[in-house]
This record gives structure tokens, C-alpha cells and sequence, in this order.
């Protein structure tokens, strides 16, 4: 990876983690941070990515993606589909902060709280378009087989909180609109698989 490489995707990883953390205020990101002083950097990010595999998270560790950027990352697709056809019911975003809770994602942590955040309120179009523009440069450094594992792992999660009981998050059947916007992000993820 040349330094032009790693720059770029630093670049990457500050406007997606100030998009992510621009619904709260700073004080979140610090207490965030707070949580994870005491774990190495590969233990953070697998206390917050549920990524076992130890090749991945080195690999990730080596690249320079960070625990607070991966929490991003990994809550950021569940954002867009919930909000995928307009708004978020009650049951919706019950079903949402359980399965954020199963993944690690504690209430009364930061992440928590942002991501309750995000489900009263819509984010505006640039968090997804900062996290698409992350994933494109992590895309760019990961070696070939820890992408795949790292893509699947994502859409995986999605499509396990979207299908959790015969419907998005739990209940009902998944609109055409959020079966869109899964589509979306699974074509997003897997579109440049020939240049990775």
C-alpha cells in the first residue's frame, strides 16, 4: 500500500466517522472512545465488529480502520434500509436496537445512542454517501480475501436483521422499497469485486 494509498483512506475514515458522530456531539465520540482505551486495536475492533477471524481484523488493523469507524460502518446500511420507505415504526426500531444490542452495540454506550438517534431522526444523504465512499477506499487496500470476508460479513448482518422473523427487523413482510435499498447496498459492496 503506498502512503498516497493510506492518506486517502485516513481522509476516508474522518468524514465518515464526522458524519457518523455529527448527529451527537463530541462528548459521545469521547465516551465511545472511553469504552475501547482498554483493548488492543484488534480487540477493539473485534469487540465492535463481531469479525472472529483474526486474519481479517489484522489485516483491517493494518489499513488503519479504527473500532469507532468500524461501528459506523457496520450501522450505517441498517440506517438506509430502515429508513428506505420513509419512516421507522415503533416495533421497527424496537427490532433494530435489539439486534444492535445482540451485536455488541449496548444501550447507554455512545453507539447506542447515536443509533437511537438516527432511528427519531432521518441522517441526511451524506452519511451513506460517506460511508460509500469508505467502503470504496477500504476496497482499494484490503487484500483480496479479507474483503470478501469483511463484504459478507456486512450484507450477511444486514439481511439477518432485514429477514429476523419472516420480515424487515422482525415483523411483516420487507417493502419493495427496503428490498431495494438492501439490493442497493449488496450491489454496492460486490459492484467493483473485479477490482479488489
Amino acid at each position: 500500500m503506498g502512503s498516497t494509498d493510506g492518506n486517502f483512506l485516513d481522509d476516508r475514515r474522518k468524514a465518515l466517522e464526522d458524519s457518523f458522530f455529527a448527529e451527537k456531539d463530541y462528548r459521545l465520540l469521547q465516551s465511545l472512545k472511553g469504552e475501547l482505551e482498554l483493548l488492543d486495536a484488534s480487540r477493539q475492533l473485534a469487540h465492535v465488529s463481531s469479525i472472529q477471524d483474526d486474519k481479517v481484523l489484522k489485516d483491517l488493523v493494518s489499513i488503519g480502520i479504527r473500532a469507532e469507524t468500524w461501528t459506523a460502518a457496520r450501522l450505517i446500511p441498517w440506517i438506509e434500509v430502515a429508513w428506505a420507505d420513509g419512516d421507522v415504526s415503533a416495533d421497527e426500531r424496537d427490532a433494530i436496537l435489539k439486534a444492535a444490542d445482540g451485536l455488541g452495540v449496548k444501550q447507554g454506550t455512545a453507539a447506542y445512542q447515536i443509533l437511537e438517534s438516527w432511528l427519531s431522526k432521518r441522517p441526511g444523504p451524506n452519511l451513506i454517501e460517506a460511508w460509500k465512499a469508505y467502503m470504496t477506499e477500504v476496497a482499494k487496500v484490503l487484500p483480496a480475501d479479507s474483503l470478501t470476508k469483511l463484504r459478507d460479513e456486512l450484507v450477511d448482518r444486514l439481511n439477518d436483521v432485514a429477514n429476523a422473523s419472516g420480515g424487515l427487523f422482525g415483523f411483516g413482510k420487507v417493502s419493495k422499497a427496503e428490498m431495494d435499498c438492501i439490493d442497493n447496498i449488496t450491489d454496492f459492496l460486490y459492484g467493483d469485486s473485479e477490482e479488489a
